[in-house]
């Protein structure tokens, strides 16, 4: 399998972070969400497609070790197949929709419309070039936005009881507070 040339920073500050240390089982949890937000973010990328069951994503994601700026991992996408259209919007799609689901569960308005116009190019490019495709994809990334919830809920784990927040950075970064 390749790696991929683009990739997430997963970023905790705060209490625990700050000596480059996080709640374990906090961490665990965190992690989990972060994977399945990852992943199918990733399968919808590389096919437009979303599916929930992972088992038949055609990505797969990975971490790289953590680093001691306050506590934070990078996150990779591997791939089981090769795809054509991973040429070069792999990783903006990624680096946008991550950010959005995430968004998307912490209700936080002003970040979604920023990332929702990003959202809508990227899915021009994608070669949806007709008024019903365009609308069909922006009902999936909804659709899968709302399902992550539980995801991005796991995801957040940490906040509050380890650190004081999840940062997020990609070209388009966010923070998610206590």
């Amino acid at each position: 399998m390749a790696d991929i040339e683009s990739s997430i920073k997963i970023q905790f500050d705060g209490m625990d972070a700050e000596s480059h240390e996080i709640e374990l089982f906090a961490l665990g949890d965190s992690l989990k969400g972060i994977a399945r937000i990852a992943a199918v973010v990733g399968h919808f990328a590389a096919t437009q497609k979303f599916s929930r069951r992972l088992n038949l994503h055609e990505v797969r994601v990975v971490a790289r070790e953590p680093k001691a700026n306050c506590f934070s991992l990078d996150v990779l996408w591997s791939f089981v197949q090769q795809h054509q259209i991973l040429s070069g919007s792999f990783g903006t799609i990624v680096a946008v929709l991550v950010p959005y689901v995430l968004a998307s569960a912490a209700n936080k308005r002003e970040e979604m419309n920023i990332l929702k116009s990003s959202i809508d190019k990227l899915i021009l490019e994608l070669g949806a070039n007709n008024n019903h495709a365009v609308d069909r994809h922006l009902q999936i990334v909804e659709k899968m936005a709302l399902e992550l919830r539980p995801s991005a809920r796991l995801a957040v784990a940490p906040i509050g009881s380890s650190c004081k927040t999840l940062t997020i950075k990609s070209p388009y970064r966010i923070s998610i507070f206590d």
